[in-house]
């Protein structure tokens, strides 16, 4: 169910956002820019507005700091429905579990911030295969190639052998597993890993987009 609010104040839009958060020097970080923008994207939905504060304190634990750059700042807008930034295409690959990544949802508590980074976690430009024709129903592929193909969705080229979840929070992401209905995962905004019934098996594919055809 939908639970939607009028038109907010600024205040009021605060104190939506930092409900039950402990966020860290909320006046300093929540500028009249920041929730200006947050209240266009979340429309008067309180659900998106809880998330918006969510997505803030776990980014602010994950890379420790009270303060965001701009980049940080696009990753939680598009977690909101900001789609502005690209568009996203659809590629079939393999995995037995629905995956979605996010920023700082997934928290390492022993990942030290000194260690160096390693070089498969910088981000590279992805090449979008242009032959989509492939017969899938004979595709077999492992859950860490598939991983690999949905780091690949955020921008890192990451080997098959290293694309495991517990790596994500090393590239500012997170990854979470469970069972959601196509509508709420739609809803997210994110992309994900699920099953497609393919003949008398199925397979799976990342989904990065839903639309009509």
């Amino acid at each position: 169910e939908l639970v939607s609010i009028g038109r907010l104040t600024e205040h009021e839009l605060k104190a939506s956002i930092l409900e039950g958060q402990n966020i860290d020097q909320p006046d300093l970080l929540l500028t009249a820019r920041v929730l200006k923008r947050i209240a266009l994207l979340c429309r008067g939905d309180r659900r998106k507005m809880g998330l918006a504060g969510e997505t803030i304190r776990l980014l602010q634990q994950a890379e420790q700091t009270s303060v965001f750059t701009a980049k940080q700042w696009r990753m939680i807008y598009r977690i909101l429905g900001d789609n502005r930034p690209r568009k996203m295409q659809l590629a079939v690959v393999m995995s037995g579990t629905i995956i979605a990544l996010t920023c700082g949802w997934l928290l390492l508590s022993s990942f030290t911030a000194t260690l160096p980074v390693p070089a498969w976690l910088i981000p590279v430009t992805p090449v979008v295969k242009q032959d989509m024709t492939k017969d899938i129903a004979h595709v077999v592929m492992r859950d860490s190639e598939a991983l690999s193909v949905l780091y690949g969705v955020w921008g890192y080229e990451v080997p098959a052998d290293s694309a495991w979840c517990d790596q994500a929070v090393r590239a500012g992401l997170a990854c979470k597993s469970g069972n959601a209905s196509l509508q709420t995962l739609v809803d997210q905004n994110l992309p994900w890993i699920a099953s497609l019934k393919v003949g008398d098996k199925k397979l799976p594919v990342v989904v990065v987009r839903v639309g009509e055809a």
